[in-house]
């Protein structure tokens, strides 16, 4: 597994995850229980959202193109 990006607040990452998931890419987001519970620290820290290191590449492109729209 590869991190694709990290956050410092979890809805953008969930928002990230469902994007991905949209085009067939599985993401997990590796600190999610942590921003629940401690949010302190994974702000901090950073929420990493990761995928598989064969589908690195796509999700990058698919998080770029997503960002540059403004989703």
């Amino acid at each position: 597994m590869k991190i694709v990006r990290t956050y410092s607040l979890l809805i953008p990452a969930q928002l990230a995850q469902l994007e991905l998931g949209s085009y067939g890419v599985d993401a997990i987001i590796l600190d999610e229980s942590l921003a629940v519970t401690a949010p302190q620290f994974a702000m901090s820290d950073g929420i990493r959202l990761a995928v598989a290191d064969e589908d690195f590449q796509l999700a990058s492109e698919i998080l770029e193109s997503a960002r540059e729209k403004g989703c």
